[in-house]
């Protein structure tokens, strides 16, 4: 025996690395935690039933297999209805393709998803209606379909401003809410009729 050492920690020791090579091999009864030389902190545990530790890993084991049985089902049903939702999913790409080059000139393929085709046409035909309203052209590639949406309202506004009140406002030089307070002020400011 070691000098400064109690002996029944050796015990202890001996009877941890005992149980490891015991017929429940996994199970391991006590454990000792030292810290410089000394034992801080100590636990001995009665050795728990092998039964009770079979259960309680076969409990474990049969809710992950559910839970990975519920997720391959879920992923089988989702990929069933993403088939059956394809050949649609191509014709309307393909369709929507189409409608854009023959309207806009050659600008797309079909090989783009519906969200980027739809997006494209929206912001196409705010663009063009853009064109043809005010005589301001935009490119479409520079703005998101917000972005040319509040264009249009700003350009509306400051137009509407021009022709009531003699004015020349640039719809570039102020915001959408600049132009309210701006009408706001010239309205208030215009003799009553």
């Amino acid at each position: 025996m070691e000098p400064g050492v109690n002996p029944f920690d050796q015990r202890c020791l001996r009877h941890a690395g005992a149980s490891q090579h015991s017929l429940h091999g996994f199970i391991l009864s006590s454990f000792l935690f030292e810290a410089s030389g000394s034992a801080v902190l100590k636990y001995y545990g009665k050795t728990p039933l092998f039964h009770d530790n079979c259960m309680l890993t076969l409990r474990i084991i049969l809710r992950q297999s559910a839970l990975i049985m519920a997720i391959c089902i879920a992923l089988v049903l989702t990929t069933h209805g993403g088939l059956a939702q394809a050949p649609y999913d191509t014709a309307a790409r393909v369709s929507l393709a189409n409608e854009i080059n023959q309207t806009y000139g050659s600008l797309v393929t079909p090989s783009l998803s519906i969200t980027e085709l739809f997006d494209i046409k929206n912001r196409l035909d705010k663009a063009d209606s853009i064109a043809q309203n005010y005589g301001v052209d935009l490119d479409y590639r520079e703005h998101s379909f917000i972005e040319l949406c509040d264009i249009e309202s700003r350009i509306r506004l400051s137009v509407a401003i021009n022709q009531q009140y003699g004015k020349n406002i640039d719809w570039r030089e102020n915001g959408y809410s600049k132009l309210l307070e701006i009408e706001e002020q010239l309205r208030s400011q215009a003799p009553k009729q």
